[in-house]
């Protein structure tokens, strides 16, 4: 369920790109732009939404991880250059990761061995 919503952030983020590639980039105020990431925003937020719905899950760390990593690709909005924005949902994403590693780590030793 997750994974369909962040496959189609990414579907989302290669339109924007190609379009972008191809003429100049709008203004991040106008319409245009606007219109340009409004599906990415969309599917965003129903990754974001899927964890909400899911707080009480076994697998909520899991979905954390994802939710928090994702707005990473929100990178095109960002002026200038994105890689601290960027840096900053990695480090989001990777808190709850290690999380899932800490209260797997039993189970991925025995799997291991």
């Amino acid at each position: 369920m997750q994974s369909k919503a962040v496959e189609k952030c990414f579907a989302a983020q290669r339109k924007f790109l190609v379009i972008t590639t191809k003429a100049k980039k709008p203004g991040s105020s106008t319409q245009l732009f606007v219109d340009l990431v409004a599906e990415m925003q969309t599917e965003l937020t129903n990754v974001s939404n899927i964890r909400e719905n899911n707080r009480h899950s076994a697998l909520s760390n899991h979905l954390s991880t994802v939710s928090e990593g994702i707005p990473g690709l929100a990178w095109v909005t960002v002026e200038g250059k994105p890689a601290k924005y960027v840096r900053e949902m990695l480090g989001a994403a990777q808190f709850f990761g290690n999380r899932v590693i800490t209260s797997h780590k039993e189970t991925c030793a025995i799997h291991t061995s």
